[in-house]
Formats: C-alpha cells, structure tokens, sequence
C-alpha cells in the first residue's frame, strides 16, 4: 500500500485564510477550519488514482454553517470527480458523474472516522470502523492535474481534521477496523 501522507506542510500546498494547525486532535496534534473562508490548496499530486482510499477524523464546530461544508473536492468533474462535503448534517460522498453517497448524521463536537474506499468501481464509505454504505460507481476517480482543496474557499469547513491519509489502494474492512482502531495510523 503506498501512502500519501498526513502533513500537508510537506505536500507543497498552499494555505489560504488562517487555517489553524496545531489544535488538540483526535491523536496529536490537528488542523482548525472555523468558517471564515480557510482552505489548502494540494496542487500537482496524484491523489486518487482509480483505486484509493481516503481517511480522516473530523469534529465539526457547527455542522449547520455554513450549509455546505467542503472537506475535499479533486477539482474535476464528470467520471473523474471526487467531492466530499458536510450538509444537511450528513456526511455527502460524490464519486464520478452520477454516484453519491449520504451517511448517517454527523455530530457536533463529536470526533468521527470516516473512509472512503473505490475498489474496482465500487465505492464503500466507512463511520468508526463500519460500512455505512456500499455501491457500485460505475467511474474511475483519477485527477493529476487539477488543483485539489481541503475545505473550500466559498464552502469552507466549520470544524477539525486530523489523522487525514491518502492511500493508492482500496484498504479492506480489516485495515479499515484497524486504523479506526489505532487512532493514529
């Protein structure tokens, strides 16, 4: 499994607006998004091959504003766009052209883990440890070129993320237990 990484710092982002780092997380140390237009940029990484699996902690501050929260959007469209977002309280997963997926309700102040996983097309979301929903997306994500966003600068995230990972591979329920499990994997 190859792994992407978790400090941002090294990934030759841009940070836009004051997000916070070094807030109490999850495990460690974690990063601040407070509604105020905060964002990073990941530009020219290859983060979602057709395979992948992306991971993270996150506590919203206020799940209500604004309306739509942006956790991360790849900058495509179409077959190869992937969009993960907070609203109407829930946990939205937006793989390809026409598949999205929506959670069970996200609580505020309540650190939750969530993976997403696309395994040859099909697409599994995960809250602490337990599939919540599994389907087919009938798209492959991969995106080299455009500009990724943690958060967004119009739909900017009212909360805190930690633990954020990228992977190449889509992990199985058991490493997916494991990392729920480990906190700090």
């Amino acid at each position: 499994v190859e792994y992407v990484g978790t400090d941002y710092s090294l990934l030759d982002g841009t940070w836009n607006g004051g997000v916070t780092a070094g807030v109490a997380g999850i495990s460690g140390l974690a990063y601040d998004f407070a509604d105020d237009g905060e964002y990073i940029d990941l530009p020219n990484i290859e983060m979602m091959p057709a395979d992948f699996t992306f991971s993270f902690w996150y506590k919203p501050t206020d799940r209500d504003s604004p309306s739509i929260q942006r956790i991360y959007h790849n900058g495509e469209s179409g077959s190869d766009r992937l969009e993960i977002q907070v609203y109407n309280n829930k946990l939205y997963v937006n793989v390809g052209s026409s598949t999205s997926f929506t959670t069970s309700d996200v609580t505020d102040g309540q650190w939750d883990h969530w993976v997403i996983t696309n395994d040859g097309g099909t697409v599994s979301v995960y809250k602490n440890g337990v599939a919540e929903t599994v389907a087919s997306s009938g798209d492959a994500t991969r995106s080299d070129d455009s500009t990724k966003q943690i958060s967004h600068s119009s739909e900017t995230l009212n909360g805190v993320l930690d633990e954020m990972s990228i992977w190449t591979d889509a992990l199985t329920a058991e490493e997916v237990a494991i990392l729920y499990s480990n906190k700090n994997l």
